[in-house]
């Protein structure tokens, strides 16, 4: 690197001789090509349109995939969720409804069926019977 540097530096400080700018000016402006004589095959996109054009449908096609994505992450999550608390102490069972019988009451014959008697318990209840 340090040839190259100083090659740079020496073409840096030399300063082109032009004998006649004028014909330099118009020499380089015949070289360059006519806009009407550019093939465009029927188009009249120029490339850099055409790139823009391009990159602009990326971009619109980048923001509409990455918002799928995201919502589709947060349904995820939604219906996925599980909650912190779970309720195990309540019983859902069904209670043959008669007639005249209270809400209060049902409750009361179904926790009492369900209810678990110790060994104690239910030897008194047996000495009651007799």
């Amino acid at each position: 690197m340090n040839k190259i540097d100083d090659i740079l530096n020496y073409l840096q400080g030399q300063q082109p001789i032009i004998n006649h700018p004028d014909e330099l000016t118009e020499q380089i402006m015949q070289n360059l090509p006519d806009m009407d004589k550019i093939p465009t095959n029927g188009n009249t996109e120029t490339s850099f349109q055409k790139t823009t054009r391009i990159h602009a449908i990326v971009k619109v096609v980048q923001i509409i995939t990455t918002t799928a994505a995201i919502w589709l992450i947060g349904m995820f999550f939604y219906l996925h969720h599980t909650p912190a608390e779970k309720h195990q102490d309540m019983n859902h069972y069904t209670i043959d409804i008669k007639h005249g019988s209270t809400l209060m009451y049902m409750t009361y014959m179904k926790k009492r069926e369900t209810k678990m008697m110790s060994y104690t318990q239910l030897k008194r209840k047996i000495h009651e019977n007799d």
